[in-house]
């Protein structure tokens, strides 16, 4: 028989991340056809963002506004937690909150930027710390909103973005990590998995604040 295997017909493209020993085998990562991934080049902004498809440029910026953004923001903030002079800031009262959350949140990050699915059931934990991470972050770039757009005369009020860049960053992976969960997990116990890792890491860091 000359019959080729699907495999040996299609092009693979991966999920995940690509084997680069072995491009055209599946090991743990789902893969996509090439009718998928035209399905997928079709989609709208939120839809291709917030899919289970992971493109090059997405893993780039998935460093960059999960891990290295967030932190360069936090070590010259200007004025949200503190202030160069003092330790007042806009947002002074939030600031062990948000300091605890962002470093348990971003050490999440790289460990799934590291390790993705091969964390297996953890991630069912990783994605409720980054569905909480993502709505800390969409309230604080909503809140700086209005200081960004000064601060862009400035030639800095970029870094004020940041936050919202970071929530749909945090959010997007959170979606993944469901999915790289489901298969040890129930559906009712991975949503129990994943409320419990959003409000543990939402409810310890607002204890150690009002202490």
């Amino acid at each position: 028989m000359n019959a080729k295997s699907p495999r040996e017909k299609e092009r693979i493209y991966y999920r995940f991340e690509e084997n680069d020993d072995h491009p055209d085998e599946c090991d743990i990562v789902e893969c996509l056809s090439v009718a998928s991934l035209d399905n997928y080049n079709k989609a709208g902004f939120w839809r291709r963002h917030l899919s289970g498809t992971v493109e090059p440029a997405h893993r780039k910026s998935d460093w960059y506004f999960g891990v290295w953004l967030p932190l360069i923001c936090i070590y010259f903030d200007p004025f949200v937690f503190r202030t160069w002079s003092s330790s007042d800031g806009l947002l002074d009262e939030y600031r062990p909150f948000v300091y605890l959350l962002s470093s348990v949140s971003v050490m999440a990050m790289v460990a799934w930027l590291l390790w993705g699915e091969r964390l297996e059931w953890l991630n069912g934990w990783f994605a409720g710390i980054f569905f909480a991470a993502s709505a800390v972050s969409l309230v604080i770039g909503l809140i700086l909103f209005p200081f960004s757009l000064l601060g862009l005369l400035a030639l800095i009020g970029f870094l004020g973005f940041t936050p919202l860049v970071t929530a749909v960053v945090f959010a997007r992976n959170g979606i993944r990590a469901i999915r790289a969960a489901e298969p040890f997990f129930e559906r009712r116990t991975l949503f129990y998995a994943v409320t419990l890792g959003g409000l543990i890491s939402l409810i310890v860091p607002y204890l150690l604040n009002n202490l």
